[in-house]
């Protein structure tokens, strides 16, 4: 549980899928989390964003603390209800992208959002890939939650 709701991550054969009800936040507010800099580095720990918010644009999150660079591509962009980019770790540059999809939706209470996160193949590799991903989203999504200030009017 966070100030505004509930997250829940599970594996789903070769992805990862996360929801996270936030009560009383907007849908649109709740996307915003994945797009907007100073949201982002509130909550992901993102030093720094920059994202050209249309398909083929470039999506890059620069983590200082870590001394890494997550770099990939927009592959969909709705700002009410959809955001899906590629990435992969600049340090890393043979190891496979990984797709993201950031669905957000109206609740009776506020948002959700959905997200996932993969494919991963059926290898020892791909497990740990997984594993550590599964990992980092159930530390960062609840801190997502607690970021986002609750809408201020109507949804």
């Amino acid at each position: 549980m966070t100030d505004h709701g509930t997250v829940d991550v599970v594996d789903e054969g070769p992805a990862i899928r996360a929801t996270v009800d936030l009560t009383g936040v907007a849908p649109r507010q709740a996307l915003r989390a994945f797009t907007d800099p100073d949201l982002v580095r509130r909550w992901w720990a993102g030093g720094a964003l920059t994202a050209r918010l249309e398909p083929g644009g470039e999506y890059v999150v620069r983590f200082d603390a870590l001394d890494q660079t997550l770099r990939g591509s927009i592959t969909e962009y709705d700002p009410e209800r959809t955001l899906a980019f590629t990435w992969a770790w600049d340090h890393e540059p043979d190891e496979p992208a990984y797709a993201v999809t950031v669905m957000a939706e109206e609740t009776a209470d506020g948002g959700r959002i959905t997200l996932t996160h993969g494919t991963y193949e059926d290898s020892e590799a791909g497990r740990a890939a997984a594993a550590s991903h599964r990992e980092g989203w159930e530390y960062f999504l609840p801190r997502l939650a607690g970021a986002l200030p609750p809408a201020d009017g109507p949804r």
